[in-house]
């Protein structure tokens, strides 16, 4: 008698354990089909905020921070944007800064584009250079060449300027541009020495041997002993590179 009733006994259990195994097999489908009707009606953001309240789970927290993260960080780009079309500078840098950090210093390429540009509209120099430098090593093919041309220029760094001026990829249309700026900054400041020195360096760096000869003349004017143009003349009258492009 006892035997039947251990016997009993563990039929019992294998029955209970079977009814459960069913049960399992039967809920989890239905659960994942549950979950898919609820993420369908209240999104995902739903589910997870459900499941994090119910349960208190520390991934779910983690996810709703680093969504709110993306968030926070689409909504300063786009405010960064529009100061930044705005011509709102000092606005912009801010913003595009709190981008930044929102984002760990993972931005796109562009983004550190706009803040060089930003930077060098402000006068901020030495951080204009570096987010081009940024956004140079984010985007193949983008040098900066003319833009970090300028602002050497514009630091009165004319051997510098013009080593990005001669490794540029469009050193014509460069030049062209960078000779448009110092004619811009002769008209505002006047035609001191140094700028009809730089515009005269471009000149021959692009290859224009006649303009740059007229402008070192107009030194040799100024100063007849200047030997840095004596060489820089002695160079073209002898038809030779432009060695001298940059009389240091």
């Amino acid at each position: 008698e006892r035997a039947r009733a251990e016997g009993a006994g563990a039929s019992a259990i294998r029955a209970a354990f079977a009814r459960d195994k069913l049960r399992v097999q039967l809920f989890i489908p239905k659960a994942r089909r549950q979950l898919v009707a609820t993420t369908r009606r209240y999104g995902a953001l739903g589910v997870f905020l459900g499941l994090g309240l119910v349960l208190g789970v520390p991934a779910t927290r983690t996810f709703l921070s680093a969504s709110s993260r993306r968030r926070r960080a689409r909504s300063l780009r786009a405010a960064a944007l529009a100061a930044y079309d705005g011509k709102k500078w000092n606005e912009a840098v801010d913003l595009f800064n709190d981008f930044l950090v929102q984002t760990s210093g993972g931005a796109d390429g562009e983004a550190f584009e706009l803040l060089g540009r930003a930077y060098r509209q402000i006068g901020d120099y030495e951080n204009a250079l570096r987010y081009f430098e940024r956004a140079a090593n984010r985007l193949p093919g983008r040098r900066y060449n003319l833009e970090r041309a300028e602002i050497y220029l514009m630091r009165r760094n004319l051997p510098l300027a013009l080593r990005q001026l001669r490794t540029s990829p469009t050193l014509q249309s460069d030049a062209e541009k960078l000779a448009h700026l110092i004619d811009a900054i002769r008209t505002r400041d006047g035609d001191g020495p140094f700028l009809i020195e730089a515009l005269g360096a471009v000149r021959l760096t692009a290859g224009d041997f006649d303009g740059a000869k007229r402008l070192y003349n107009r030194l040799l004017e100024i100063d007849p002993r200047n030997t840095k143009i004596l060489r820089a003349m002695a160079d073209l009258s002898k038809g030779l590179p432009t060695g001298m492009a940059a009389p240091e």
